[in-house]
């Protein structure tokens, strides 16, 4: 009869955790839901480039250095009514984790690394870098920020450029999720 009994329970405690879910680290759920909506993004977004700068800031990263006296946060603050920067912050972590360079690829654009950008940056002559870019991506090159949600995960905002490297700043597109469709809201 003990026997029995420890049988059961052993096979009770076998079933039933095998069938607990399995928890989803806070930051393969961001990563996941970044690469779902720039996935979604290039495929119906009308970009007439054809390769994309490896991504390596985050929206507040770009804000920072594009728009020190702006007044994005207050926008940010408005649309995602995240008041805290503890919690600005956790996000923004969550954010510099996102890898999009598969995705990336996986859409049909090139994708040029970081570190060959830079290089490209640091060429004296303007002729030759042109050069250099126009013989990497005939159709032009874009840069996007690692997106920023909000805590549900309904909300993105995302900078995208397709000038990089001029004197002005990007606009900021701002997207929600309604009815299975990411909207924009410039």
């Amino acid at each position: 009869m003990n026997k029995l009994y420890f049988i059961s329970a052993f096979l009770a405690f076998v079933f039933t955790s095998c069938t607990e879910k399995e928890s989803v680290l806070p930051e393969n759920l961001y990563n996941q839901k970044a690469n779902e909506f720039v996935a979604t993004l290039l495929k119906y977004q009308d970009f007439n480039c054809n390769c994309v700068i490896e991504p390596r800031h985050t929206l507040l990263d770009y804000m920072k250095i594009e728009r020190p006296t702006g007044n994005m946060e207050k926008v940010i603050t408005k649309w995602t009514n995240i008041k805290s920067q503890e919690v600005k912050d956790s996000l923004n972590t969550l954010s510099k984790q996102v890898n999009l360079n598969t995705t990336i690829i996986k859409s049909g654009y090139k994708l040029i690394s970081a570190r060959l950008a830079d290089s490209i940056v640091r060429i004296k002559d303007r002729d030759e870098r042109i050069r250099v870019m126009d013989s990497l991506c005939p159709k032009g090159f874009m840069t996007l920020s690692k997106p920023f949600f909000n805590k549900s995960m309904d909300t993105v905002f995302i900078q995208i450029d397709n000038m990089p490297y001029s004197c002005l700043s990007t606009p900021i597109s701002f997207y929600y999720y309604l009815n299975n469709d990411w909207i924009i809201n410039y």
